[in-house]
């Protein structure tokens, strides 16, 4: 259920394949009753909606709070313009609870938000490395390799033999990267 939305997520295509399935010979030992599975695919596709769009829920939960917030204030307001500001203390202190939840929810906005920003950057940079780990390295690099590996190499000409490796190695990647864009 979760990897469906986050492929919907990331607008990727999803394909539906056939599958056979055994005949059933015993209860589930998953699930007792639909209940129970509708309950946890609930929570599921709950928990995959607040990490994809936070700001969706949270943000209607900052913008009620916000009105729910002021509405107590701006009545204690009538009220003290009428003179009749004395026992009315109890809409304050709702209007300020109020105001601090949405603000609350404002500030848990801009958290799930650099989270996003930080999963996104972390799912790019695993890519990244996974293509470099993967890909065939240029013959520079894998000499550079073995050189690195011999104690007696003098340190200066492996530091000079490194950057022209991998500056080889860099140029590979940017000319296969731009023939595939292409």
């Amino acid at each position: 259920m979760e990897t469906i939305i986050q492929a919907g997520n990331k607008h990727l295509r999803i394909a539906s394949v056939p599958v056979n399935t055994n005949p059933k010979t015993r209860e589930s030992r998953l699930f007792k009753n639909i209940f129970q599975h509708m309950f946890k695919s609930g929570l599921a596709i709950i928990r995959s909606f607040l990490m994809f769009k936070p700001h969706v829920p949270l943000g209607w939960m900052a913008f009620i709070t916000g009105i729910l917030g002021v509405v107590p204030f701006v009545r204690f307001l009538i009220y003290w313009i009428q003179g009749e500001a004395t026992g009315h203390i109890q809409s304050l202190i709702f209007g300020s609870a109020m105001l601090v939840a949405s603000l609350l929810s404002i500030a848990i906005i801009v958290i799930t938000d650099l989270q996003k920003t930080n999963r996104i950057l972390i799912e790019e940079a695993l890519e990244r490395i996974k293509e470099i780990q993967y890909s065939r390295a240029p013959e520079g690099l894998n000499q550079l390799r073995e050189e690195l590996s011999d104690p007696s190499a003098d340190e200066v000409d492996l530091g000079l033999r490194s950057g022209e490796a991998l500056a080889e190695w860099q140029s590979a990647a940017d000319h296969s990267g731009a023939g595939a864009a292409e």
